[in-house]
């Protein structure tokens, strides 16, 4: 049952809930938390220096778009045995969440992906 749900008491429970199970649904909390998947034709992020990135950590760039990480969808795929590597695209998926989640919400995927190009851009400059 969704929590949004069960917090707007929604669903009547007979015998209705104990105590503790009520205020537990009560302190919980819920937000908005966006994917994004970026694909490249390789995987320009890992080098001579970084060969193995599995996770990119949260950066705020200059563009204010807090990023929660990339994780490195690519290094996964590489894991199975009956995937040709020579055929897998550089793959990064982001967390978007809290208040710039929401505030994103009105973007176009194309906006959303150019800030988020811009924070790699500028976690990978130098």
């Amino acid at each position: 049952v969704p929590l949004s749900i069960l917090k707007e008491k929604k669903i009547e429970f007979i015998p209705e809930l104990p105590k503790y199970k009520a205020d537990s649904i009560n302190k919980l909390g819920y937000g908005s938390l966006n994917k994004l998947y970026l694909v490249f034709e390789n995987c320009w992020w890992e080098n001579e220096d970084y060969p193995d990135v599995s996770y990119i950590e949260n950066y705020s760039a200059s563009t204010g778009l807090e990023l929660t990480g990339f994780i490195n969808i690519t290094k996964v795929l590489r894991s199975y045995d009956n995937v040709n590597n020579d055929d897998i695209p550089g793959i990064l998926l982001c967390f978007i969440g809290g208040s710039i989640s929401k505030n994103l919400e009105d973007k176009s995927d194309e906006d959303i992906a150019e800030l988020a190009i811009k924070a790699l851009n500028d976690m990978y400059k130098g």
